[in-house]
């Protein structure tokens, strides 16, 4: 009781001296910079999410969107001012001095002025929180919302962020802290304190961020709002905030008490103070910051639930490769679930729900792997959180999602480097061996890293991401200097080459490694053949097993697609489809041949019934007598966005042919979101509805929108699959069918 009183006491000293200084005040103002700023922001701007269909709850969305500038910014420095201003207080007066002389402890001393401190955050959380709260309800009697907001307070995300704001907030005051008690300057203090801030800032934009420097702790509280996605209360990174909090709290003090650095830890007993505080930081940082990864499941299983504004009644697993149905489960109460029996190697697959185009949920898993999905899809919009044993190789990059690359800058946009291949070489191996470091230090906010067959993979990718620019540069080379074809390779590019294996199925869905196999494949061929002559005669001269069958239906499939006609697609046919030994995979060939026979150059163009924008039927068959080109859309699909304003381009060019009709053909579920757009778009493209019509998708073959399709005045295809309206060849095939189309 006589300790706690002694603490009381000084506390209450504390109060006493610090009136005047304005440092709760201090905390009110910095808490609330940040949402007044995304208010204004956000005010003058269009209504507030309009285009966010998914329901959300709007307090939570606003803090979130805000708190990456609270956490790297205003909190961090409210804490390095109301430090400062602490414990100039009584450097400026003797106040230290002073206090010493009365009955209070220095146990009591310190941690009063540092119980101050930790209220200072408290009400500059509560400001951030309450002040955006507050902001958003004011917000919601101006601004239209959209239909998927919700208004309810989230008392349990705002508890919960709380005490992770306040948690990081009590490492870096610890350390601040420290650093004003030793130096008896109140500009110096703050010098340090906005100096470490604005050196992680800059670390940060370089990618580098030390997992123990406070500031990166704090940003990542700010990036992760809604916490943990494991459901746990707080983030690794925060419990490694508390660890060092009460770490530096210890030293702080101990260094205070003793006046000196060496006396605090190197006289008398003070060593074995010393060394337990520094075993019990590294200890406990060592198994906090230690990478996680999952074990491997006893059964292979995919399980989830789907939220929607429609009824799904199955869930299907494809493998993107084939397109092969892999297995599906019925959709009861929401949830779904698969067991797989069957061999899966590790790659990329696809979810879908039955007549749901934009789901197609692209996934990473291998044999033994229990994930889980929680999806949410609603009007044309579909998003998904993938959790399970591999909760990180589901947030790691994307295939070919790379950051700007100098030695591609050298091979697409610059000739002056043809005539300098060493310099070329070199700058591939230096970002390289840069990216392979990167891959390893994918993390996600739970501490989870890739398994180590991902870590291997992703490599793999980085290997062909170098080793197709090398390849591209040196064909573009030998095109102006047909003497490099001579050129012995860089033992930079052999050594990246001796990672690279020629012979991976994992990487067989992977479009890069397709270019590098068959460029490496047909290197050495120079015989007066087309290209893809060459390549199919490469692939068939491989030994026959299971990789052999799946470059070839690649191949195949992607030369019967692009096949002038059917004589064309018939010859290929007899001549390379019995390369294919596995059964099943030769049976999707020919179906896959059979799909692109029913929608050749010739052939009748099944009728369909769509409706316009009154809402009355049309037929495919009423346009009979003029060309028809469609472009098939929705408006969920981002490409089909970007092609469409080409397309209008295309038609209102064309106005004066009054033999050729330009016709949108949505596939949106939502009749409501395309009538919207539609209504925005030329009156000289026709605007139809024909929603998720499974006839439809058949006989027309639509496995993927956009898609561009041309019919002759008797109803028959000239070209079921034309190029995007963006490429000059769309108006050259349109002004070559209908000779009296204006070309672009």
């Amino acid at each position: 009781m006589g300790a706690f009183q002694n603490f009381v006491t000084a506390f209450k000293a504390e109060h006493i001296k610090k009136k005047g200084t304005g440092i709760y005040v201090l905390g009110l103002i910095f808490g609330a910079i940040a949402p007044i700023i995304g208010f204004i922001a956000l005010f003058f701007n269009p209504p507030l999410n309009t285009q966010n269909t998914f329901p959300f709850n709007l307090f939570e969305k606003f803090i979130s969107e805000f708190s990456p500038a609270f956490t790297g910014f205003f909190y961090p420095l409210a804490i390095i001012i109301c430090v400062s201003r602490i414990a100039q207080l009584d450097h400026r007066y003797g106040g230290w001095q002073l206090m010493e002389t009365q009955p209070l402890n220095k146990f009591s001393i310190y941690f009063s002025k540092f119980s101050v401190i930790l209220i200072h955050n408290l009400i500059t959380i509560f400001s951030f929180l309450l002040v955006g709260c507050a902001l958003v309800a004011i917000g919601t009697l101006f601004k239209e919302l959209s239909k998927g907001a919700e208004l309810s307070v989230p008392v349990v995300f705002i508890l919960q962020l709380s005490l992770r704001l306040f948690v990081v907030g009590l490492f870096f005051s610890a350390v601040q802290y420290l650093i004003a008690v030793l130096v008896p300057s109140f500009i110096w203090s703050i010098v340090i304190g906005f100096f470490g801030l604005l050196l992680s800032s800059v670390l940060a934009g370089f990618n580098i961020r030390m997992e123990w420097n406070p500031f990166t702790i704090m940003a990542k509280t700010g990036d992760f709002t809604p916490g943990s996605q494991l459901g746990h209360v707080m983030l690794y990174s925060e419990w490694v905030a508390v660890l060092l909090g009460l770490v530096f709290c210890a030293i702080g003090f101990q260094w205070y008490r003793y006046k000196s650095f060496k006396a605090a830890f190197f006289k008398k007993n003070c060593p074995v103070f010393a060394l337990a505080v520094v075993a019990i930081a590294s200890v406990g940082m060592y198994f906090m910051l230690k990478p996680l990864q999952y074990e491997a499941y006893p059964k292979t299983i995919i399980d989830g639930k789907i939220e929607s504004d429609r009824q799904f009644r199955v869930a299907f697993l494809m493998d993107p490769f084939t397109g092969d149905t892999l297995g599906k489960s019925l959709v009861n109460d929401k949830k779904f679930k698969l067991s797989m029996d069957r061999n899966m190697p590790l790659g990329t697959y696809e979810l879908y729900f039955q007549g749901d185009m934009s789901t197609g949920i692209q996934f990473v898993m291998s044999q033994n792997d229990s994930l889980y999905f929680d999806v949410k899809s609603f009007a044309n919009n579909t998003e998904s959180t993938i959790t399970g044993t591999r909760l990180a190789e589901n947030q790691a990059k994307a295939p070919g999602e790379f950051s700007w690359s100098m030695a591609e800058y050298m091979m697409t946009q610059s000739n002056e480097y043809l005539d300098k291949p060493g310099e070329v070489a070199e700058t591939i191996a230096s970002e390289w061996k840069e990216a392979i470091d990167e891959s390893a230090g994918n993390k996600t906010r739970d501490n989870y890293i890739p398994k180590d067959d991902f870590l291997s993979l992703d490599k793999k990718r980085i290997h062909l991401r170098y080793l197709n620019l090398w390849n591209a540069y040196m064909d573009k080379r030998k095109v102006v200097f047909p003497a490099a074809a001579k050129d012995k390779e860089p033992k930079e590019i052999t050594e990246i080459k001796k990672q690279m294996p020629l012979k991976d199925q994992t990487l067989l869905a992977d479009d890069s490694y397709m270019q590098y196999l068959i460029h490496e494949l047909t290197a050495k061929d120079t015989s007066d053949t087309d290209k893809n002559t060459r390549e199919l005669k490469a692939i068939s001269a491989l030994k026959p097993d299971a990789f052999k069958d799946r470059l070839l239906f690649a191949k195949m499939k992607q030369s019967l697609r692009e096949a002038s006609g059917s004589p064309e697609r018939a010859a290929l046919m007899a001549d390379y489809s019995k390369g294919i030994a596995d059964v099943k995979l030769g049976t999707l060939l020919t179906s896959f041949y059979t799909a692109q026979e029913r929608i050749a150059r010739g052939n009748p163009a099944p009728d369909f019934i769509a409706s316009d924008l009154d809402g009355k039927p049309v037929k495919l068959s009423d346009f009979k007598g003029k060309y028809v080109a469609i472009d098939v859309w929705a408006t969920w699909c981002g490409p089909c966005r970007m092609q469409s304003p080409f397309f209008e381009t295309k038609a209102i060019s064309s106005k004066k042919n009054k033999n050729i009709v330009f016709v949108a053909l949505s596939v949106d579920k939502d009749k409501g979101a395309w009538f919207l757009q539609a209504k925005t778009k030329s009156k000289s493209v026709k605007q139809l509805h024909i929603g998720l019509d499974d006839l439809f998708s058949k006989n027309y073959s639509v496995e993927s929108i956009p898609r561009f399709i041309l019919i002759d005045p008797n109803g028959n295809f000239v070209n079921s699959q034309l190029p995007p309206p963006s490429e000059a060849a769309f108006g050259l095939l349109l002004a070559k069918e209908t000779e009296s189309a204006v070309k672009s």
